[in-house]
């Protein structure tokens, strides 16, 4: 699905908003700009969304004092998997790239890569997580095997950075960061921020898999849904 705007602002709008209980896979959304409230994909409790390409996404509405980002979580028991978040935006407000609203508890996060996403909030010092954010501290997720980079506020504030205040952080591990965020010691196994920039393989709309240089490559956690799963460029997600 590529190109829909909506020109409706302040209603609650989306390019698709689906109710609980949803499966997302294997779908790309690139190119969507909206309005109105929420980006690309809104999901509700109880859903998954793997394998999935969200690219590509602005939010253009000031309207509201909600938190809207391309995939927006708002209902508990959600994982999203496998999936590539990048180059969206929120030109007015927090979370750009993906947002959990207060009521999404228990949301997992695994081997995804949040890229290039930025947020749009202009209170000097505020942190509004242009990579994820989540309106309260029981939507803080559990975030594993993940990458982040180059996530930032399109205003350049003082103190602004990729996670938003309600992360709790010692629930994100095997992970990196371009940022000097994740905890890198008492038991966690995020690689230092100082352990090189990812070599991406590919450009967006591509897939951003880091590329044969970049360190970080076969450390992550080992999961029992990878075995035989396929990578969004088709090949096998687990090598050797």
């Amino acid at each position: 699905a590529t190109g829909n705007n909506d020109q409706q602002s302040g209603a609650w709008l989306g390019a698709f908003l689906l109710g609980a209980r949803a499966y997302v896979s294997d779908c790309t959304f690139t190119n969507h700009t909206h309005y109105g409230n929420y980006g690309t994909l809104r999901v509700s409790g109880d859903s998954l969304v793997e394998n999935t390409r969200v690219c590509g996404s602005v939010v253009n509405s000031s309207a509201g004092s909600q938190e809207w980002g391309a995939l927006a979580v708002i209902g508990a028991n959600t994982i999203v998997r496998n999936c590539l978040i990048a180059k969206n935006g929120d030109k007015w407000k927090r979370g750009g790239g993906l947002t959990l609203e207060s009521g999404a508890a228990n949301v997992r996060i695994e081997n995804c890569t949040i890229v290039d996403n930025y947020s749009g909030e202009t209170t000097l010092g505020s942190n509004w997580g242009p990579a994820v954010y989540a309106a309260s501290s029981q939507a803080s997720p559990e975030i594993v095997n993940c990458l982040f980079a180059n996530n930032k506020n399109c205003h350049d504030l003082a103190g602004v950075t990729q996670f938003g205040p309600n992360i709790d952080k010692s629930k994100v591990d095997y992970c990196w960061a371009d940022s000097d965020e994740l905890t890198v010691s008492d038991g966690m196994h995020n690689l230092p921020v100082g352990d090189g920039l990812p070599a991406f393989s590919g450009k967006f709309p591509g897939e951003y898999r880091a590329g044969a240089k970049t360190k970080g490559r076969d450390q992550g956690l080992w999961l029992a849904w990878m075995a035989g799963a396929k990578d969004l460029n088709g090949k096998d997600r687990v090598i050797g």
